[in-house]
């Protein structure tokens, strides 16, 4: 079935892609029972953008407290406004306590993207060692 040390880098670049991809999944598991549960807190924002107007490529972070625990979050423009300029933003909260969500940051495309990559890795596989 494997050939030569060229065939061992592809079965773990397939790997790879399948552990990304199953890690993306569960991910978003994660944050649709985030959603789905509702339960909402009031956190407190440490740092913010001052200005939603030009963030550029590379979007920056926030950092956001919530019961003496301190959150950095990616603050895309789709998120920025609702920390900038203020002093406190309403969350979403994990079962666990352990994880803060931006209302709607759940987007269930995600469970597209990471199931796509998934079929991606199996088919270069069979292709390549079974057909």
């Amino acid at each position: 079935m494997i050939k030569n040390r060229l065939d061992i880098v592809f079965v773990i670049s397939v790997v790879i892609m399948a552990v990304i991809s199953c890690v993306i999944i569960t991910r978003t598991f994660e944050k649709r029972t985030v959603q789905e549960r509702n339960e909402e807190v009031l956190a407190e924002i440490l740092e913010a953008p001052n200005s939603c107007d030009n963030l550029g490529r590379r979007p920056p972070y926030s950092k956001i407290r919530y019961n003496n625990r301190v959150y950095i979050k990616k603050t895309s423009n789709r998120f920025c406004h609702l920390v900038s300029n203020r002093d406190n933003v309403k969350m979403l909260i994990n079962e666990e306590g352990n994880e803060l969500l931006f209302p709607n940051e759940y987007d269930p495309a995600q469970f597209l993207y990471g199931g796509a990559l998934l079929l991606i890795a199996v088919i270069i596989f069979v292709r390549k060692f079974w057909l």
